[in-house]
């Protein structure tokens, strides 16, 4: 499988190292002094969750707490969705300053409405994301994004396969590591700010 696999079967898989990547977002924003973090991440694809697990080994690291207001979830069928309530949940929760979203989408949508309601990235909000996609450098603010090596994986994938049927048997996992692309959507807290 790429990019993702399946708990349920026992298949080879090439991806990235996603509770990797959800631990460097999240220590990214830590290491910039945020203390109120929000994670918003997708729950029905694994990649989600290993963010997840990501996200809540730096918290417990650095002893931030992790409250119900510090995970907003939502599906593929929810996603239209959590934008508006992701607007709730920092109305409700002032001191939130750092944002990890799953991927650059649901960052820059939630950064344009951001903007919108007359919020600045990164002067209010910092917001990391997974994918470095195109979208990463669209709109204004430069988003920092864990890269995603869509065309290595490509490559890796076509060798992995041609050497699978060379030898008659699968090739073992591939996992690349977590690496970010700092860019100007994270600002540094102040000591003196808190």
């Amino acid at each position: 499988m790429i990019n993702a696999n399946y708990e349920e079967l026992d298949t080879p898989c090439i991806r990235v190292d996603d509770v990797e990547t959800g631990y460097l977002a999240t220590k990214e924003l830590i290491d910039h002094h945020h203390k109120k973090l929000l994670l918003i991440s997708k729950t029905d694809d694994l990649q989600g969750k290993y963010r997840m697990k990501g996200f809540i080994k730096a918290c417990e690291e650095a002893s931030i707490g992790i409250c119900p207001d510090s995970i907003l979830t939502y599906t593929t069928e929810t996603e239209a969705d959590v934008y508006e309530q992701a607007i709730k949940l920092l109305a409700d929760n002032p001191g939130i300053t750092g944002i990890f979203c799953y991927n650059d989408k649901i960052a820059k949508n939630l950064m344009s409405q951001l903007v919108k309601l007359g919020r600045k990235i990164p002067e209010d909000y910092s917001i990391i994301a997974c994918d470095d996609s195109s979208l990463s450098l669209m709109g204004g603010i430069a988003l920092t994004s864990a890269i995603h090596p869509k065309e290595k994986m490509g490559v890796d994938a076509a060798k992995w396969i041609v050497n699978s049927i060379k030898n008659g048997q699968p090739e073992g996992d591939i996992l690349y590591p977590a690496e970010l692309v700092r860019r100007s959507s994270i600002r540094e807290i102040d000591l003196e700010e808190e």
